[in-house]
């Protein structure tokens, strides 16, 4: 029996460090996703992770922000595993630098489109009016509890996401 046959071994040519690191990961409970809703070689409109131990999601939006992002985000949510409606969410939006969202596509984002639970606590960082515009109306529409907030810097927002001050 060679090496590569033995239970437990490591396949020919695949390295320890990256095995390990995804070891650790997996036993952190931290999902990194990277979510396109298109083959060309743009950026990913949304990179996400979910820190089941600390039971948020962590989302950040480049460049420009449309109805098909979110969508396709949204999505890939439901679809993972890791996702629970009930956990907290983090999103940076300083990337972003447009926006294309109507109102009737706001509402339908609100109403149907969002995995989160009403009672989530949500954070969205922003800082120019571009960023701010479309979370306060997302807050607007999906927030009767104010548990949807904004904040300038990702520390602010952790911190409100992960104690509630």
């Amino acid at each position: 029996m060679t090496q590569g046959n033995q239970p437990g071994a490591m396949p020919p040519g695949l390295s320890s460090a990256p095995v390990a690191r995804l070891a650790k990961i997996l036993r952190l409970g931290a999902w990194k996703r990277i979510v396109s809703n298109s083959a060309n070689a743009d950026p990913a409109p949304a990179a996400y992770t979910i820190d089941s131990a600390r039971r948020f999601v962590s989302v950040k939006f480049v460049k420009k922000l449309t109805v098909r992002d979110i969508v396709a985000y949204a999505t890939a949510l439901r679809r993972d595993p890791a996702f629970d409606p009930g956990l907290a969410e983090l999103v940076d939006l300083r990337g972003v630098e447009e926006v294309e969202l109507d109102a009737k596509e706001a509402l339908h984002l609100a109403d149907e489109i969002d995995p989160f639970s009403l009672a989530s606590r949500r954070a969205f960082v922003a800082r120019t009016s571009t960023q701010i515009n479309p979370a306060r109306l997302h807050a607007l529409l999906r927030s009767e509890d104010k548990n949807i907030r904004i904040f300038g810097s990702i520390e602010e927002a952790q911190r409100w996401v992960e104690t509630g001050g």
